[in-house]
């Protein structure tokens, strides 16, 4: 057959391809093998959006958002694409600090509504493929909760619940027992009248810290997590939890910066009241607890997701102890890029980018799931610290990161903070212990402003006459539903984002990075799958660069373009030169690159297409060729069998066999796979798939020792639109894929780069016939094309041009 040689010279290539990478290189985890990969768990590649449930949505028009509203409006997370959502408090409390402040664990804050709200929206979020996490608030509870009050009243079954201290006497004057401050501003201890005691708080003081000294306290706080457990939930983050545990001595705090107000709680070294070890034994216990949960239940994996404002050392630790043996948790959440960035649009640059994610990877334990993060309800919003021509670019950053994608709430359609909101209007309890002066340091009200839906009434968050934090005024012109109507916005661009994860490269892909002026760029990379080529200009004017350095191979020299920034000049299915990338400022581009498999895979269905004209052939020979009407209809059902498939896997396959390598080799191989396929037609159906030059005769014998190459066709795919779109590009570029044209090194590299776009119209024809019949997303992998229509949760797998049709017939 002409495919042979056309075969032989993809093979050929494939197996001299090097890789260069220029810079440091941090894998994700080493580069897989199609045979290496694991099952990922649910919650390895998520997309984790958190919810602030006072600004998200109110249903009962009291300016207050709650759990109603929160159902309300899952089906915007549907389609956005969100795995899985984390919910800050929503328990009973006073909410001194908003819900941090907890009177009861097992009950929910009448603001936000009642435990048959809860259930419905778990029941909901459940039947809309949305998982659902809880925040845990182990540290300290309300001054208001039945302990505290049994405790400071003197109950001896409550007396140790929480850390009690007599008072420290100088000159006959009581003072608090040591130097230790609250992260709120002002000391971290509070004298109790009825007690006659200081209490410990580290946060406010309606928030006394709870005793973990005391393992009824540990019983306590494990059994609130079976409690949420049993109603259905899939995890919890843990809030605070490097203040679990003080240094029982209560020493002083060493002085950390002398610039600082001395009653600002970073003046002091916090040595003796955070980052203790008995913190993360805690961590290891409850996340063995969970385990132990899950296997019990036969559930899927319950999450254990942690908070710590902490050195990445330290941070790191929460993973799994150091001396390997026990697990902590899944994830210890990723404050790098907001730590460890500079706050400003014009001070921001890519080495610092590229040495905060490469510190965070070299640090990670191995085997563990990295997460990213660039806001939540404690820190600026992305567009305010970067700047709005920065959102998409972060977005793009954060969404192509190997792990775990962390968005909260409003950072979809880049919401800013609203630094309009005035002294008697403030309500955090962090910025109010403080003063009119200085309260905007200390203030993060404006990030906690409401979500903004659309340009009605409060952003379309409240019909109430005020609301609890007041709207942006911003709104009329950022607001999702104006975002959703937009050609471009940079809502649609999230959509985007969250619907590529899927892609081979994101899932499995290594990390491969370098900073070029102003240019951060990076690759992820699984061996034998297309590449994605992620390339962000941070700064605000034109640079060019030569990306093809971090490529897994090299041989390459385009890329298409997948996804680009909302005001970029660049759309999709452009092809750009990889050695020569120029990006105007803040423009950013996601570039997809070809693979040996891919043009592997082109290939094949270059041969089933040849093998379907055999076949009609051969049934046109059987009636004349009666004297081989036998041998005749035996290749005829095994050629038709053939030509049905089309998804192949690359198999390096060591054999010994003598006589001709190839009938007796595909026979063997045939034999090993169990492919059901008649031995007289064995070496017809396989000898154009084997590489001969693998093969190699020992002196003094005719047996050959080696690997042999193969594809192995695997089951029925859709290919019958793409092999039309193959055929025609063949036909237009008057290819020759006959042995002599592809002899010499040169002209197979010429081949090879036809190839790639051989594969580029394949993902385009697919992606456009979905755009034409309205479906929600449309993706290629592993040789499959997925379906999954607008507003439903069924994801089809498309066999043939037909179910084309019936898709876009609405069957």
């Amino acid at each position: 057959m002409k495919v042979f040689g056309y075969f032989l010279a993809s093979l050929a290539i494939a197996l001299t391809v090097e890789s260069h990478v220029v810079g440091n290189q941090k894998d994700a985890g080493k580069p897989h093998t199609r045979h290496e990969h694991p099952n990922l768990d649910w919650w390895e590649t998520a997309v984790l959006y958190q919810i602030y449930p006072r600004s998200f949505m109110d249903s009962n028009a009291d300016g207050i958002g709650d759990l109603k509203g929160i159902t309300e409006k899952l089906p915007h997370l549907q389609d956005a694409g969100i795995h899985a959502t984390w919910l800050s408090p929503i328990f009973s409390s006073p909410m001194k600090d908003f819900g941090y402040d907890i009177s009861d664990f097992t009950n929910i804050n009448s603001d936000y509504g009642n435990m048959e709200d809860f259930e419905q929206l778990l029941h909901e979020a459940r039947r809309m493929n949305i998982r659902l996490i809880l925040d845990f608030v182990p540290n300290h509870s309300s001054d208001q909760h039945e302990w505290f009050i049994k405790s400071e009243s003197g109950d001896p079954d409550y007396l140790d619940y929480y850390v009690w201290r007599d008072a420290k006497m100088i000159d006959g004057v009581m003072h608090p027992p040591n130097n230790w401050l609250s992260v709120f501003h002002g000391p971290a201890w509070t004298w109790s009248e009825n007690r006659q005691k200081y209490y410990l708080h580290q946060f406010a003081k309606e928030q006394p810290d709870l005793n973990f000294e005391n393992p009824k306290v540990v019983e306590e706080m494990t059994n609130v997590l079976k409690f949420w457990l049993d109603k259905g939930v899939d995890g919890f983050r843990v809030d605070a939890i490097n203040h679990l545990f003080e240094d029982q001595s209560f020493t002083d705090n060493p002085p950390n910066r002398d610039e600082y107000d001395p009653m600002d709680y970073n003046h002091f070294d916090t040595i003796y009241s955070k980052d203790l070890q008995k913190s993360y034994q805690q961590v290891y216990d409850w996340r063995k607890y969970l385990d132990n949960y899950a296997e019990e239940h036969g559930t899927d994996t319950k999450v254990l997701l942690t908070e710590a404002y902490t050195n990445i050392t330290n941070t790191m630790k929460w993973y799994v102890s150091e001396d390997g043996t026990q697990k902590g948790a899944h994830f210890s959440f990723n404050f790098q890029l907001i730590m460890g960035l500079k706050t400003l649009p014009e001070q921001l640059n890519a080495a610092d980018v590229k040495a905060t994610i490469d510190e965070w990877l070299e640090n990670m334990p191995e085997g563990f799931t990295a997460n990213w993060v660039l806001g939540n309800h404690d820190r600026p919003r992305v567009a305010s610290r970067f700047g709005p021509d920065l959102v998409d670019n972060m977005n793009i950053l954060v969404q192509t990161l190997p792990g775990v994608a962390v968005t909260y709430y409003g950072e979809e359609i880049g919401m800013e903070d609203y630094r309009g909101i005035s002294w008697e209007d403030t309500q955090d309890p962090q910025a109010c212990g403080s003063n009119e002066s200085v309260y905007q340091e200390y203030t993060r009200d404006p990030v906690r402003t409401p979500m903004q839906w659309d340009s009605s009434q409060n952003a379309g968050f409240s019909l109430s006459p005020t609301t609890w934090l007041p709207v942006h005024p911003d709104y009329a012109q950022n607001n999702l539903a104006q975002q959703k109507a937009a050609e471009r916005s940079t809502y649609k661009l999230y959509k985007e984002l969250v619907n590529l994860r899927v892609d081979h490269a994101l899932e499995y892909g290594d990390f491969r990075s370098v900073a070029l002026g102003s240019v951060f760029a990076y690759s992820r990379n699984v061996e034998g799958h297309e590449s994605l080529v992620v390339v962000l200009n941070l700064g605000n004017s034109e640079s060019t660069v030569d990306v093809s350095p971090i490529l897994l191979e090299s041989s390459y020299s385009e890329g298409t373009v997948e996804i680009s920034v909302t005001k970029s000049i660049y759309k999709r299915d452009d092809v750009i030169n990889l050695s020569s990338v120029s990006l105007p400022g803040y423009d950013g581009v996601i570039l997809r690159v070809p693979s040996s498999a891919t043009t592997l895979f082109v290939s094949a269905m270059c041969l089933i297409d040849e093998l379907r004209a055999d076949t009609i052939q051969l049934k046109q020979d059987t009636v004349v060729l009666k004297t081989k009407t036998e041998y005749c209809e035996t290749r005829i059902k095994t050629q038709d069998r053939i030509a049905e498939l089309c998804s192949i896997e690359i198999l390096d396959v060591p054999v010994d066999v003598k006589g001709d390598p190839y009938s007796n080799a595909s026979h063997m191989l045939t034999t090993a796979l169990n492919i059901d396929i008649p031995e007289e037609a064995i070496a017809d159906c396989y000898v154009i798939n084997l590489s001969k030059k693998k093969l190699k005769n020992k002196p003094g014998d005719n047996t050959a020792h080696g690997n042999i190459w193969i594809v192995r066709l695997l089951c029925k795919r859709t290919r019958d639109r793409i092999l039309s779109n193959v055929r025609q590009r063949g036909k237009e570029g008057n290819w020759k894929l006959d042995c002599k044209a592809m002899e010499g090194r040169d002209c197979c590299i010429r081949v090879r780069e036809r190839l790639s776009t051989f594969t580029r119209e394949l993902h385009i024809s697919v992606r456009r016939a979905a755009a034409d019949n309205g479906w929600k997303y449309v993706w290629v992998k592993d040789g499959r094309v997925y379906v999954r229509k607008k507003d439903e949760d069924r994801v089809a797998i498309v066999a043939s041009s037909s179910d084309l049709v019936k898709l876009s017939n609405g069957q």
